[in-house]
C-alpha cells in the first residue's frame, strides 16, 4: 500500500471511530448541551491523538519492564484484538502477533485466551521474560471469559463459558475453570476437584454449581465465585493443600489488591453489577463511586487504584468486534470519580515483574 493511501486509511478509521465515539459521549453525559458537546469535543481529540501515537510497525521484541500497563485494542479494523502496551503519553505500542479475547500477565508469564477458529479457542501461556512471543504451550479452551495470573507468576487460572455468555442470570450459563502452576501447564487442575469440609458440602457438591474468575494472593491461595441458580457466594481456596473454604461474602469476580488488604468483588444488584471494597483487616465494605454496571473482574494498577472495561453502547454484544472503554477509579479517596483511562480497550493488565 502506498504511504498516500495507508495515510487515507488510517484517516478514514480515525474520523469514523472518533465519530462514533464522539456520539457515545453525547449520550452518556448527562450535563446540558453546551457542556455535553464541549466534553465531547475534548475526549474525541484526545482520542484521535491517541490513535494517531499507534505504533504501527512494532519492534520484533517487546520487553515488559515492572509496573508496565497493558490492554487488549478494540479499535475495529484489522488490529482489532491485539494486545498493546499503553506508553505513558497514552500512546499504544501494538505486541507482536498476539491477539486475545483475554489476557493477563505477571511475574514472567502471560496468559492468552484467543479465537482460533469460527467456534474454536485455545488458550496460550507465554514466557515473558525477555519477549512476550514465547510460546510455551497452548491448549483448546472454550469460550473465553477470564484470565490471572498471580504477581509472582506462579499460578495461572482461567474461566471459559461451556454455555451461554455472561453472568447476569445464574441459571443461563455453565462455566469451566482450572488452575495451574505456570512452570507445569500440563498439570492443570478444576477446581470441582478441590476438597472441602462436610459442612461446606451441601453447596460446594451441587451439581448446578459453577466456579468463575479467580484472583490469587501470596503462596498460591486464592478467591474465587462459586454460583448456583440460586445464589452466588465468594470461596476462598488454597492451590498447595487442593482445598476450598465457604466465606460469608455475597458476590463474583473478586480482584485482591497487591498488598493483600482490600477485595474488591460485585454485587448484583436490579441495575446490574455493583462494585464494593472489604477492608480485610476490619472487615468493612464500602459501595464505589462507580454507578454503572462493571460486568468485570477489576485488575489493580497499585494498592489503591482499580482498572476494569464498561461497554461503550448496550449493543456490543451483537457487534462484530464490540468496543469497551477502560476506567480507572481511586478507591482510597472517598470524592475520587471514574476516569477513563484508555478508551477503545480492555481486559487492563499492570504488569509485575519477576
Amino acid at each position: 500500500m502506498s504511504p498516500n493511501r495507508k495515510l487515507a486509511t488510517i484517516s478514514a478509521l480515525v474520523m469514523t471511530v472518533a465519530i462514533g465515539y464522539v456520539g457515545f459521549t453525547f449520550v452518556q453525559q448527562s450535563k446540558d448541551l453546551s457542556t455535553r458537546n464541549a466534553e465531547a469535543e475534548r475526549r474525541a481529540g484526545e482520542f484521535v491523538d491517541q490513535l494517531a501515537a499507534v505504533d504501527t510497525e512494532p519492534e520484533e521484541v517487546v520487553v515488559l519492564q515492572d509496573g508496565d500497563q497493558l490492554a487488549i485494542n478494540r479499535i475495529p479494523g484489522d488490529d482489532y484484538g491485539r494486545v498493546i502496551t499503553i506508553n505513558s503519553d497514552g500512546s499504544r505500542t501494538f505486541v507482536p502477533n498476539v491477539r486475545c479475547e483475554r489476557y493477563h500477565a505477571s511475574g514472567n508469564y502471560g496468559l492468552c485466551l484467543w479465537k482460533a477458529g469460527e467456534q474454536r479457542y485455545q488458550a496460550t501461556l507465554y514466557d515473558v521474560s525477555e519477549n512476550v512471543n514465547n510460546d510455551v504451550l497452548s491448549w483448546g479452551v472454550t469460550l473465553p471469559s477470564r484470565a490471572r495470573i498471580s504477581d509472582d507468576g506462579q499460578y495461572a487460572s482461567y474461566t471459559s463459558f461451556a454455555s451461554g455468555t455472561g453472568y447476569q442470570d445464574l441459571g443461563s450459563f455453565v462455566t469451566v475453570i482450572e488452575v495451574f502452576e505456570t512452570d507445569d501447564p500440563l498439570n492443570r487442575v478444576r477446581l470441582s476437584d478441590f476438597d472441602y469440609s462436610d459442612e461446606d458440602a451441601a453447596l460446594l457438591a451441587d451439581i448446578k454449581g459453577k466456579f468463575w474468575g479467580v484472583t490469587w494472593g501470596d503462596d498460591g491461595d486464592f478467591y474465587v465465585t462459586w454460583g448456583n441458580e440460586e445464589e452466588i457466594r465468594i470461596v476462598k481456596g488454597s492451590y498447595a493443600d487442593k482445598t476450598l473454604e465457604l466465606t460469608d461474602l455475597i458476590g463474583s469476580c473478586p480482584s485482591l489488591s497487591p498488598d493483600g488488604k482490600t477485595l474488591v468483588f460485585k454485587e448484583s444488584t436490579a441495575n446490574g453489577f455493583e462494585l464494593v471494597a472489604l477492608n480485610l483487616e476490619t472487615n468493612e465494605t464500602t459501595r464505589l463511586a462507580e454507578t454503572r454496571s462493571v460486568d468485570d473482574q477489576v485488575e489493580w494498577l497499585n494498592d489503591d487504584t482499580i482498572a476494569y472495561a464498561l461497554h461503550v453502547d448496550e449493543d456490543a454484544e451483537t457487534q462484530l468486534q464490540p468496543e469497551w472503554d477502560i476506567w480507572s477509579l481511586d478507591i482510597a479517596d472517598e470524592t475520587a470519580e471514574p476516569e477513563l483511562l484508555l478508551p477503545q480497550a480492555d481486559s487492563p493488565t499492570s504488569y509485575v515483574e519477576g
